[in-house]
């Protein structure tokens, strides 16, 4: 988030809804907080997909409890400008996750699931204000209890997605490049027991 090639980790805190930054302090060798200051508590879902408006700089994407989606431009210094409503009250009660570009057309993409299960894939425009193009349905039956959107997992250099069951069972969903069904290739188990866990990210 502050372009130093390094990446940054994202965490709100459930008493106030304040957001902080964990990042390479490069002068310590260590790591620290900041808190972001343009962005509030309040919001049911974030991502951080990657620049969506363009500017060679990642962004935030946060949608409230009344379904509104809200874009926050990022500065390329761990914070944020301010919001841009996006989506008016329409996705009420999803699931925002993916990082990277899903598609193949080198722009970054965002994945939003339904309460039905229902997976879409919205592909990135690089525009601010509508950062993304009609959605596509990707996957139904989306119904795991942790989602992990943290890029390419792979190695093959196509942003890719991890999910757990109920049962507490681990799985790979490799990227493929195609913005249709066929979003993902079979998904591959990465193990079990991942229910001991509170948090996967």
């Amino acid at each position: 988030l502050d372009r130093d090639y390094y990446q940054d980790l994202i965490i709100r805190d459930k008493t106030d809804g304040k957001l902080y930054r964990s990042y390479l302090d490069h002068s310590v060798g260590d790591w620290a907080w900041m808190q972001i200051s343009s962005v509030w508590g309040g919001y049911k879902s974030y991502a951080i997909p990657g620049d969506l408006t363009g500017d060679a700089r990642p962004d935030l994407v946060a949608v409230d409890a009344d379904g509104s989606v809200y874009l926050y431009p990022g500065r390329g210094n761990g914070q944020f400008y301010g919001k841009v409503k996006v989506v008016s009250g329409a996705w009420k009660n999803v699931k925002l996750l993916g990082h990277g570009d899903l598609s193949g057309d080198g722009k970054p993409d965002l994945l939003v699931r339904s309460t039905d299960g229902t997976l879409w894939l919205y592909r990135g425009t690089g525009k601010e204000k509508t950062p993304w193009s009609t959605r596509i349905k990707a996957r139904t039956g989306w119904n795991f209890t942790s989602y992990v959107s943290s890029g390419d997992v792979s190695g093959d250099g196509i942003a890719d997605v991890i999910t757990r069951d109920s049962a507490g069972k681990l799985w790979l969903y490799k990227g493929t490049n195609k913005a249709t069904t066929d979003l993902f290739a079979p998904r591959t188990t990465l193990g079990t027991g991942f229910n001991q866990y509170n948090l996967l990210f």
